[in-house]
């Protein structure tokens, strides 16, 4: 609604309207804090609530009777600071919203305000970094992170701020000397980076070199990758990319694996038909090092993309804010901009102002933001940073900062210690995200040297120490990254339930072997087996009663369930170091010995072609099945499980619907699903070898069909074959039997 057509009153505050008897002040001093109150409204304002905060302390308020309408009123209030340091000084109108204005979203204003002495300072930007450790020759990769200000000030470091709309720039160098550097990026509203690099052509080791940049600070991070001719055997997944980029098979390694390579280079995101953003490099100073108490004009460059020179962005708000670190940010100008539009299907732009005056000497962050309230596709890049700096940096003096990671995360209360260019030796150890820091370093080469956890090999060749130089006012990164002796458990195999199927009631030996020899040759330490759907792990022994070498045969004696049914043992191993190794199962089926029924329980080698899905498919099938008629039953009952891991098919049966026995053959057909959800029909066909002198190995066919999908064929061991056909695929473990119902 327009102020001028209300008869209500208007108050209103802003952190230029406020002011400070002494920009910097000494402790033990009172500061007087003056305050422009204005009432832009049509009426009169009565008994006004004036408050002063310290951040969210209340430290004084002040009424003012009257306030007239399109008025200006000064008050001033006198507070006492006892401690040095940076506070936000909030001033606020009618707090308690007791009086009706017009508009009540400008009854609040903040200002720095500095106590004391002006602060040491070193600033930089922290940068981190991931990329594979492998990547093929001629292929592309992401290269991903994220940047953030590392600002220390009075030994207080302050790596919480991210770095918005920064440059990125990605260096690889060849052991030689050559180098190969890309096209710029750019950091996003969350200090996240993303780049899809070609790798070099040649094979071997190279280094890359991550460096973002605000133009006022930067920051680098090194890392080292490994480029290989040949893929290796188990091609990768092409990776996802929301652009126009495509994965498309480059031809073959050999070895039956593929080599793939991007069609056209990928984006992060689609490029939207319009975007308005802004980047670090397009936020200028009048003064890139003002001098304490000293205003400057912040100007900004807003820029444009649109795919037609008709589309234009209207209307588009725009905030800059400041940010002393270790405090909230203050925002100090709004403006609009009512249009931009470009020339041609490319970039336009729009120049905006705003001004600020330092109150403390020190590192500032100021951010340009497009306002969230405008609504377009793209809303990462509607905001940048660039610090500032007021008054002298810190002298001589820098910093070593680094991370200390695991491969799975970050490697906490590691200890490193330090020996600078002058001799002197300092210890310190990581936090909790497995960093560190040291401050106020000499210039001049420093040796860092990491105190390795017992089990672990670090990446200094066994030294443990890492050299590097450090120069004034920049923040050396050192980091070390953590493997362990033995990252990978033991394979476990050859596990066999003796007897299987068995009665139920009974007792069983389930034994395996774990075996560690193939991946790093670690002692196992122990073996565990679960029959409850992993719930519940529990102890295995040793054959040979002591687990001290890297292959072990393991057993335990069972108790059969009472339950008839067919039930998944999964037994695994884990060696000296804690890797536990991959859990390896069979399906045991227990049957009622006192009716007859058909059971069985092993496993096949299935064909290619038994999985239409992808009928190159071959490999190790388990099944385990009980079918039985109760006595009086018409429809039998029982449980049916096939797996074949190589496809991740893993289908059990809900009912059954008849069941014929006849001599050595067993034939029954039912419904079920497939990982636990679908309409899915089924037949299997068994036929024991003891009871007919045509085989001499147990037979074995499942068919199983998509009752939603026209029946389509899912799995067939016999493709092709008809249903009423005979079984033809010998089992290559376990057993069938046919019992008699007598």
């Amino acid at each position: 609604m327009a102020g001028g057509s209300v008869d209500l009153p208007d108050l209103s505050v802003t952190s230029k309207g406020v002011y400070f008897s002494s920009p910097n002040p000494d402790i033990d001093h009172d500061v007087t804090i003056l305050v422009e109150i204005n009432n832009h409204g049509n009426s009169l304002g009565e008994n006004v609530l004036l408050e002063f905060f310290d951040a969210d302390q209340l430290i004084g308020q002040v009424i003012i009777d009257n306030m007239y309408p399109h008025t200006t009123e000064m008050v001033s209030f006198d507070a006492y600071f006892p401690d040095p340091g940076m506070h936000v000084i909030r001033v606020v109108v009618d707090g308690l919203n007791s009086i009706e204005e017009i508009d009540e979203n400008n009854n609040e204003a903040s200002k720095l305000l500095a106590i004391g002495d002006s602060p040491d300072m070193t600033g930089s930007i922290l940068v981190i970094g991931k990329l594979p450790s492998v990547v093929v020759a001629g292929t592309s990769f992401k290269v991903s992170g994220h940047a953030a200000y590392e600002i220390t000030m009075n030994g207080v470091r302050n790596i919480d701020y991210d770095v918005k709309g920064g440059t990125v720039q990605v260096i690889i160098e060849a052991a030689d000397g050559r180098q190969w550097v890309y096209p710029r990026g750019y950091t996003d509203i969350n200090g996240n980076f993303v780049n899809f690099t070609p790798a070099p052509s040649a094979a071997g080791i190279y280094s890359i070199t991550i460096e973002v940049s605000d133009k006022t600070f930067s920051g680098k991070r090194e890392l080292s990758f490994e480029v290989v001719a040949q893929p290796p055997l188990s091609p990768p997944s092409p990776p996802t990319s929301t652009g126009g980029g495509a994965w498309v098979p480059g031809g073959g390694g050999g070895d039956g694996s593929k080599v793939w390579v991007w069609s056209e280079l990928p984006v992060h995101e689609p490029i939207p038909e319009k975007d308005v953003f802004i980047h670090s490099e397009d936020i200028y100073f009048s003064n890139n090092n003002p001098s304490l108490d000293e205003e400057i004009t912040i100007i900004a460059d807003i820029r444009y993309w649109a795919s037609d020179t008709s589309i234009k962005a209207e209307d588009v708000p725009v905030n800059f804010y400041v940010t002393y670190p270790g405090l909230p940010k203050i925002k100090i100008g709004e403006t609009f901009i009512d249009s931009i539009s470009v020339a041609d299907p490319d970039f336009g732009s729009s120049l905006i102002y705003a001004g600020w005056k330092n109150q403390s000497e020190g590192i500032y962050i100021i951010e340009a933001e497009i306002d969230p309230s405008y609504i377009e596709e793209n809303i990462l890049n509607n905001a940048a940073t660039r610090a500032i700096i007021v008054g002298e940096m810190q002298a001589e003096l820098g910093v070593i900062s680094g991370h200390v990671m695991y491969p799975w995360g970050a490697a906490s209360d590691v200890v490193i210690t330090l020996t600078d260019a002058n001799g002197n030796t300092t210890e310190t150890s990581t936090d909790n995200a497995g960093s560190y820091l040291f401050a106020d370093v000499a210039v001049g080469e420093s040796q860092v040297k990491i105190s390795t956890p017992a089990s672990y090999d670090d990446d200094t060749g066994g030294t443990g120490i890492k050299t590097t130089n450090v120069s004034a006012n920049t923040i050396s990164v050192v980091d070390f990254h953590l493997v362990v002796g033995d990252a990978d458990g033991p394979i476990t195999n050859s596990v066999i339930a003796q007897l299987n199927p068995t009665p139920a009631n009974g007792t069983f030996k389930l034994t395996a072997y774990a075996d560690d020899s193939s991946t790093a040759n670690s002692n196992i330490a122990s073996a565990e087996y679960n029959m409850d759907g992993g719930a519940t792990w529990s102890q295995m022994l040793p054959v040979d009663n002591s687990f001290d070498s890297p292959a072990e045969g393991i057993t335990v004696d069972l108790s059969t369930p009472a339950i008839p049914g067919v039930y998944d043992i999964y037994v695994r191993g884990t060696d000296v170091y804690g890797n536990v190794g991959p859990s390896e199962n069979i399906l045991l089926v227990v049957y009622d010995p006192e009716g007859g029924f058909v059971t069985g329980g092993g496993w096949i080698w299935s064909p290619p072609g038994a999985y239409p899905e992808d009928s190159s498919l071959e490999g190790k099938a388990n099944f385990g099945f009980v079918s039985k008629y109760k006595k009086g039953a018409t429809i039998p009952t029982g449980e049916t499980e096939f797996q074949f891991k190589v496809a991740e098919l893993n289908f059990h049966s809900e009912s059954y619907q008849w069941l014929v026995v006849a001599g050595a053959r067993a034939q029954f057909k039912g419904v079920g699903t497939i990982s636990g959800s679908g309409n899915y029909g089924f037949m299997l066909t068994a036929v024991d070898a003891k009871l007919t002198p045509s085989t001499s190995s147990d037979l074995f066919r499942i068919k199983i069909w998509d009752k939603t999908n026209d029946d389509s064929v899912v799995y067939d061991n016999q493709m092709g074959h008809a249903d009423d056909g005979e079984a033809a695929t010998a089992i290559s473990g376990g057993n069938i039997v046919i019992h008699d119902n007598k």
